[in-house]
């Protein structure tokens, strides 16, 4: 079974190369619960389940277009771990080009990711 430093190491490896569903579908519990800081017109704030969260990364990748994207870390802490990441993307309905940072805040059990919490700044 993969330690949390394991899953950690894995997660920001698969970001890093652009395979965010990948890592989802290798990674993640199937009672995954993700919490993002607000809800807007097609992400939910709570979403549950591996292939709602799927959906849900699939969704953001249709919505953007990425430049480029950075992922640091893991930075762990007993089971949980958080990343940085750093998106220069352009809306495609807007076409307005954003650069986001945000940190998110993992829990593993069992050796997959149970739960996810984004933190940033509304864009």
């Amino acid at each position: 079974m993969m330690t949390t430093m394991d899953v950690g190491k894995k997660l920001v490896e698969l970001c890093e190369r652009g395979k965010n569903p990948k890592a989802i579908e290798a990674l993640y519990s199937q009672d995954i619960l993700s919490i993002e800081p607000l809800s807007s017109g097609t992400i939910p704030n709570v979403t549950h389940g591996l292939d709602a969260v799927l959906q849900k990364t699939k969704t953001w990748l249709e919505k953007h277009d990425v430049h480029s994207s950075k992922t640091v870390g893991p930075f762990p802490h007993d089971d949980r771990f958080a990343v940085y990441f750093h998106h220069d993307v352009t809306q495609k309905a807007s076409g307005k080009r954003i650069e986001m940072e945000e940190v998110a805040v993992y829990t593993v059990q069992n050796g997959k990711i149970v739960h996810e919490e984004f933190y940033h700044e509304s864009i």
